[in-house]
């Protein structure tokens, strides 16, 4: 059995990467004792909230550990490792006391002496994609740092046939047998398809939502594309049909700190505030229910690397529509609608025809739920796979 060790660092997608982990570590936990090869171990800060501890305790060996969790006891390892071109701190206090002999998705770079194996991840390339949308400081130090990773790094999985692609095309000089591809999947509890209407009433009320609504759960970055929804809602409003869209996800873009202000403004400009409800972070349950209660979920966005959306409307057999996007095609749901990403009044027709349509027999949740346990299996096989080919 080969030790796998993970990190829960506080990184700026702190809470993404942490469902993240959740997912794949409860995957790797289902894969069947006679094929399991793999044990996660992971390393997490004294102060780490009790509900995560709680968690990841259940599914795998877990440690705390005084280095993760004070600020200064980081700063010191990673001034160790500069003066030293070593992580002694990380490598000899946790890694080998513990019998790791793969860290994952760390971020770290060890010394390329040491017999432990580093896998990394790589986001999506829309830095390249969509350079206007970033700095040119923060362009470069994503190439800097895309280029470092793959030096330095045993094995690096990206999100999508579609990154793999990128991959070769803007960084010809990376070594290739080290990338692999890791299609995510996410964990959907039981509980969600057995929600009650009078929960779902509750969290409809609470929101101000009407029974009718469409559902786009995007983080308000410029990138996805709220515009082109609101445009099209503004054309229908034009024709005087009525639909409601109703959107969450954090009200705040690093990159572009007047996006939001565009948004706003645009709802105010147009008189779209009963077509349009902005919920701003929500919690998960309530994200689960809003898109198993809505007449379709929606993802406009410009880029994507994989969609976390996408698999869940796949997961809950949900309708969605899409931006006409090379991940969304490769994600493939069945039945989805697509527009290109500038195409509002396509999508404005998609809308206006899933709002008049009576809605479709729901898929057995039995059979969605064994297709979910099947596809997180499938999905912590390849991990694991990843893993072994190291040695």
């Amino acid at each position: 059995m080969i030790r796998v060790g993970f990190f829960l660092n506080f990184s700026d997608n702190w809470l993404g990467g942490l469902n993240y982990f959740k997912n794949l570590i409860r995957a790797v936990s289902m894969i069947p004792p006679g094929q399991k090869k793999i044990e996660p171990v992971i390393f997490l800060g004294r102060r780490t909230d009790p509900e995560i501890k709680s968690f990841f305790k259940k599914y795998s060996l877990t440690v705390e550990s005084i280095i993760i969790d004070r600020w200064f006891m980081r700063r010191f390892s990673e001034f160790v490792f500069k003066a030293t071109g070593r992580n002694w701190m990380i490598e000899f206090f946790l890694l080998k006391r513990f019998g790791v002999k793969v860290i994952s998705h760390s971020g770290f770079l060890l010394d390329e002496n040491t017999k432990i194996k580093n896998v990394n991840w790589l986001p999506d390339f829309q830095h390249i994609h969509l350079k206007e949308m970033f700095s040119g400081e923060e362009y470069e130090k994503r190439n800097r740092l895309f280029a470092e990773t793959i030096s330095k790094s045993d094995g690096v999985i990206v999100s999508s046939e579609s990154a793999y692609g990128d991959l070769k095309r803007f960084m010809p000089q990376a070594d290739l047998k080290k990338v692999s591809v890791l299609k995510f999947v996410p964990f959907l509890e039981k509980e969600i398809f057995d929600i009650s209407n009078e929960e779902i009433l509750k969290i409809r009320n609470k929101y101000g939502i009407g029974e009718k609504f469409f559902y786009l759960p995007n983080q308000f970055w410029k990138h996805k594309n709220h515009i082109t929804v609101l445009k099209a809602v503004n054309e229908l409003k034009k024709e005087k049909f009525k639909i409601e869209v109703a959107c969450s996800g954090s009200l705040d873009d690093y990159r572009n700190s007047a996006y939001i202000a565009e948004i706003k403004s645009y709802i105010e400009n147009n008189g779209l505030h009963d077509y349009v409800k902005l919920l701003g972070v929500i919690p998960y349950r309530e994200v689960q229910i809003l898109f198993k209660c809505s007449d379709a979920v929606i993802n406009p966005s410009l880029f994507e690397g994989w969609s976390t959306t996408v698999e869940e409307c796949k997961i809950m057999g949900k309708k969605c529509v899409l931006s006409d996007i090379e991940v969304h095609r490769e994600q493939a749901p069945s039945g989805a609608h697509y527009f290109k990403p500038d195409d509002y009044l396509v999508l404005a027709d998609i809308l206006k025809g899933l709002a008049s349509e009576k809605p479709s027999e729901c898929v057995p949740h039995d059979e969605l739920i064994a297709a979910n346990e099947s596809n997180l299996i499938k999905f912590a096989l390849e991990y694991q796979k990843i893993i072994l080919n190291l040695f």
